[in-house]
């Protein structure tokens, strides 16, 4: 028991060192952590102090960036508020008095291009539609088929505002050359036009006019288009359904070389406001309607119906041209009456004055074109300016295959126009099986059937309708 002992107490000192180390050690490992965490601290409060320095320096640029873009936003937002404020204004001022409480009357030999702008442009400016001529067969149909009535005829429109005290204000639509314009229309009345054809000859005007001339598909794609400037509709379902028969009209259902990306664009807006599917339905039928009639009318109502007159004054010649019209679904029932068409075109030529007449003769369902041609100034006429076509055998040489060339204003007038610029005139001879280039002309022959142009000759018109 004492050799225990002993040992216990020989011990004891070494435990008691050890303890202390012991506690030693561990005071100098928390000495150690709390270090640790210390420069922890320390380290992370010296990185949220920078990101804050940064965020501060981000919110303060934000701030002052926004101190000098907010004026200059201000100022832009005042000028769009005030520009669009003035929109309706300019909009509406923009021809609204000018032609307000005017006549709009259309051209001779009227079509329903013509009609419907009467009728539109009235509408949109408050006016009196009237009728320069009796209404064709188409105009008719699509009066009738959206239930709209027929606009009275100028010499009562005039005389009601004759009677009234009112003096004549007229604005002509679809039309500004001389030779298309009423006889009653004075050049002093005039007071505006609205057209898609090439400016000609317009009446002579002492003071300025309103003028509204774009060169799209038709005059009632124009009128839609300001009725849409306007922020406006037509009031009816009828006027909206007589501006969508009058484009697909001019534009031969939008296949016509005169059919633009405007002419386009509205119709498919008139398409979904009136809820159809498409224009082929409608189309149909107007051509259908436009086809009825040819086949019971005189020739003199064939040549005459949709005839305009173009003049020319160069050197070698000054005169007139004219060019005249039948479109139709059955052209075969027109050609086969070629030799009553090429007496009454003689006979019409004389009494009007031309020194050439010509009659296209178009398919509106398969887009050409088949022009009569009634004498030698005719032939050599229709050889100079359209060197593509050729003579139908069997016709005598009166019928020529224009292929399609099947719009007065984008074909058959500028071709005219360029072989009189060349060198044409009723004095070229034409030899049958011939296609003579205008540098071969000949200014031999005698020109049978050639009548001098009455009148001044003025520069050459270039419109000629669709």
């Amino acid at each position: 028991g004492r050799g225990t002992s002993r040992t216990s107490a020989l011990l004891l000192p070494l435990r008691t060192e050890r303890r202390r180390n012991g506690s030693n050690l561990t005071s100098t490992d928390g000495r150690n952590e709390q270090a640790k965490d210390l420069n922890g601290a320390m380290t992370q409060g010296k990185q949220q102090s920078h990101l804050s320095g940064i965020l501060r320096a981000v919110i303060f640029g934000c701030l002052a960036a926004a101190a000098l873009l907010l004026p200059l936003l201000a100022a832009a937002f005042h000028w769009h508020s005030s520009i669009q404020a003035l929109v309706p204004f300019v909009e509406h001022y923009h021809g609204g008095d000018e032609l307000e409480g005017a006549i709009f009357i259309g051209h001779l030999a009227t079509d329903l291009d013509s009609i419907v702008a009467a009728i539109a442009a009235a509408e949109l400016h408050r006016g009196t539609a009237a009728a320069a001529s009796p209404i064709d067969s188409e105009t008719a149909f699509a009066l009738e088929h959206w239930g709209v009535p027929a606009p009275r005829n100028f010499e009562e429109v005039a005389s009601t505002e004759k009677a009234a005290g009112r003096p004549l204000r007229i604005c002509l639509v679809d039309h500004q050359s001389g030779s298309q314009i009423h006889p009653d229309v004075r050049d002093e009345s005039v007071v505006g036009i609205i057209d898609h054809h090439a400016l000609q000859a317009p009446p002579s005007m002492q003071l300025p006019i309103h003028i509204d001339i774009r060169p799209w598909g038709s005059t009632a794609t124009i009128l839609f288009h300001s009725f849409l400037k306007q922020r406006r509709r037509p009031t009816s379902r009828g006027v909206e359904g007589l501006l969508l028969s009058a484009i697909i009209s001019d534009t031969l259902n939008l296949k016509s070389p005169t059919t633009t990306a405007w002419d386009r664009s509205l119709v498919r807006e008139l398409v979904g406001l009136l809820g159809l599917e498409s224009t082929e339905g409608l189309a149909k039928l107007q051509f259908k309607a436009k086809s009825s009639a040819v086949s019971s009318k005189t020739a003199h109502e064939l040549v005459t119906g949709d005839m305009k007159g173009f003049s020319y004054a160069e050197a070698h010649f000054t005169g007139s041209v004219g060019i005249a019209v039948v479109e139709t679904t059955d052209p075969a029932s027109v050609i086969q009456r070629a030799d009553e068409l090429v007496a009454e075109l003689a006979v019409v030529k004389k009494a009007r004055g031309f020194d050439a007449l010509l009659l296209a003769v178009v398919d509106i369902a398969e887009i050409k074109c088949t022009i009569v041609a009634a004498g030698p100034p005719e032939q050599s006429l229709v050889a100079a300016a359209f060197p593509a076509s050729f003579p139908l055998d069997g016709s005598g040489g009166w019928l020529f295959d224009a292929g399609g060339k099947v719009s007065r204003k984008l074909d058959l007038v500028p071709g005219v126009g360029t072989a009189v610029k060349a060198g044409w005139s009723p004095a070229v001879k034409y030899q049958t099986g011939q296609t003579p280039e205008p540098s071969h002309f000949s200014e031999t022959g005698t020109g049978e059937g050639a009548i001098p142009c009455t009148g001044e000759a003025s520069p050459p018109d270039t419109s000629g309708g669709s």
